[in-house]
């Protein structure tokens, strides 16, 4: 496809993605991400919240 296109294969690829990302639905992914990968919404402990800040210097 690339190359019937009269492009390379990485302008190519980075065009389908642009495409691809302008085409998402925000909501829909969000969704997704919260059936599909729910660490996310895990909150930290504090000792996870005080090494983290710890690392950040703050």
């Amino acid at each position: 496809m690339a190359v019937s296109e009269g492009k390379s294969l990485k302008a190519f690829i980075e065009n389908l993605l642009i495409t691809e990302a302008k085409t998402m639905n925000d909501e829909d992914l969000y969704r997704h991400l919260v059936e599909t990968r729910p660490e996310g919404k895990v909150y930290l402990s504090d000792k996870e919240k005080e090494d983290f800040e710890k690392s950040l210097g703050i």
